[in-house]
């Protein structure tokens, strides 16, 4: 109650979600963010994700998302699913581009200064520009409303699966806590 208190008094609105492994908000954004690495993996351009991303409503491309949390924070939270779920947990296709980020590449996030995007300095962080080298650009025969369709896609399964698991309560509480 008292939680519920001080979030209205900072003038939002309040969710009740369960205590689970990522709560709701994480998870639906960890979809979000892997399924962005996905498509760098399988060709699509960079700068083409981000825009995707922050034209479909994301306040950020899911590339500067995973950086800002930092890849071995993405990378957790996918370890946890593979815990909570055991036998059942498939592994998300973007497992791969992430351990070569971090193992391989020594690309851990904005922390380090080395993600998918460098950070000069002075200035602006951009995308790094060895991606391309590392993920080669093969995509070319694409729309963006599908693309779009697919990053929106995956976070409302993630969404279903919480309400599923009685994670959140209802469409309503999913809809606000995204």
């Amino acid at each position: 109650a008292r939680a519920c208190d001080f979030v209205k008094k900072i003038r939002k609105t309040p969710i009740i979600v369960k205590d689970s492994w990522g709560f709701f908000a994480s998870r639906v954004q960890n979809t979000y963010i892997l399924e962005g690495i996905h498509m760098l993996s399988e060709g699509y351009p960079p700068a083409l994700i981000e825009n995707i991303g922050i034209q479909s409503g994301m306040p950020k491309g899911a590339l500067a998302l995973a950086d800002d949390l930092g890849l071995e924070m993405v990378l957790r939270f996918e370890n946890q699913a593979a815990l909570i779920y055991g036998p059942k947990y498939i592994q998300h296709p973007a497992v791969p581009a992430l351990l070569k980020m971090i193992e391989e590449l020594d690309r851990k996030g904005a922390k380090k200064k080395a993600g998918f995007y460098e950070y000069p300095e002075e200035g602006k962080r951009s995308l790094w520009p060895a991606l391309a080298t590392h993920f080669p650009m093969s995509q070319e025969n694409f729309t963006v409303g599908a693309l779009t369709e697919r990053i929106l896609f995956v976070q409302v399964i993630e969404a279903v699966w919480c309400i599923q698991e009685n994670v959140i309560k209802s469409v309503s509480e999913a809809n606000l806590g995204s």
